[in-house]
């Protein structure tokens, strides 16, 4: 990478939490974004929100869940600034936390289910709420920005950029 290039471009990661069964989030959960947009002279390139649903419930119904609250998070930071940001989505469900976190539960056995096995046993109402707490923590996006500097060098290359700096 060219100087150029690291000064004009950083990212952040960041975790947001989302409700069950909910597409909003809490306006505090893109504070330390929105005050960086704020606070600094970059501007929003690229967005990749992985996007995470945990495992109860229809898993066609959780992934449309999870493209709609990466949609808000977008759509939120857009209203930021006038060029459109790229944006990269991926949802899912949140297998691997789940059973990560499962065996180390009184329902450890469930790590041991097939993933259809897993969603019929958490249609158990007492099943779901022993599980809740764990269940809470796998829905969330994980969200990484990719900023780049507004220094009005747009269309002039790296290298363009640091011969003009070394010669200044």
């Amino acid at each position: 990478n060219s100087a150029a290039a690291i000064i004009r471009r950083k990212a952040m990661h960041f975790t947001i939490p989302f409700e069950k069964n909910k597409s909003t989030y809490s306006p505090a959960d893109l504070r330390p974004l929105y005050d960086s947009l704020r606070l600094t002279d970059f501007t929003i390139k690229r967005i990749t929100i992985e996007a995470y649903s945990s495992v109860d419930g229809p898993e066609a119904a959780n992934i449309a869940l999870q493209e709609q609250r990466a949609r808000s998070i977008v759509d939120a930071l857009q209203t930021f600034q006038t060029p459109s940001i790229e944006r990269t989505v991926k949802a899912s469900e949140n297998w691997v936390e789940f059973l990560r976190d499962v065996r180390l539960t009184s329902y450890a056995e469930l790590a041991d289910l097939s993933r259809s096995g897993v969603k019929e046993r958490l249609r158990e109402r007492r099943v779901a709420e022993h599980l809740e707490p764990i269940l809470k923590a796998h829905r969330k996006a994980v969200v990484t920005v990719d900023f780049r500097r507004k220094d009005g060098a747009s269309g002039i290359s790296d290298q363009q950029i640091v011969k003009r700096f070394e010669q200044a």
